[in-house]
């Protein structure tokens, strides 16, 4: 702390970091809470909208419907309208038919009936 409500981090690399509006119950692992609802993380992060029932490892709920992923690495998540009862394998389910993936992907229309492998059926004509 270097007043004035600066909180700094130094680091012989560069430093690169991430806020999200928060929660001082929900900031922990990788984040950590300063104040005024403010979780950071000095880590590569997306965060997206995710009920709190639903955000799980290796997501973070951070209150405030905010689910977030970190990684070491710079980090992207597809986000597709999905049912809880299709969202697995690389996909998550965040709630509010919501299923994300941070690898690489691209959907399209498809019927259960034939969304096979390696494809994956979503829910709602996602394949």
């Amino acid at each position: 702390y270097l007043g004035n409500n600066q909180c700094c981090l130094t680091s012989d690399q560069q430093v690169w970091i991430t806020e999200v509006e928060g929660s001082s119950n929900f900031c922990n692992g990788d984040w950590t809470y300063l104040g005024n609802n403010k979780c950071v993380t000095s880590k590569w992060a997306k965060c997206t909208e995710g009920s709190s029932n639903f955000c799980s490892s290796p997501w973070t709920y951070l209150g405030n419907n905010q689910c977030c992923l970190t990684s070491d690495q710079q980090v992207w998540i597809t986000e597709v309208e999905g049912s809880s009862n299709f969202c697995n394998g690389d996909w998550t389910y965040l709630g509010n038919n919501k299923c994300v993936t941070s690898k690489w992907a691209k959907c399209t229309e498809g019927s259960s009936n034939f969304c096979s492998s390696p494809w994956t059926y979503l829910g709602n004509n996602q394949c």
